[in-house]
């Protein structure tokens, strides 16, 4: 975890579109697209054990272009 401290300032996290501006900003041409797929699920229970499994996720529609 990534944490930046500048005097009462705090930033707990940094991603992949993260910016720290100061001042009168105006980013342009900045464009942050990203995806993530998984398709384990939830596994409940006592003394589960998971083996040679096979996950697959399909791809819906784009939304947004």
């Amino acid at each position: 975890m990534t944490k930046i401290k500048f005097g009462q300032l705090q930033i707990n996290q940094i991603k992949n579109s993260s910016a720290i501006l100061t001042g009168k900003n105006s980013p342009t041409g900045w464009k942050s697209i990203g995806k993530k797929s998984e398709g384990f699920g939830n596994i409940n229970g006592d003394f589960n054990r998971v083996v040679k499994n096979l996950n697959i996720t399909k791809k819906n529609k784009q939304l947004f272009s």
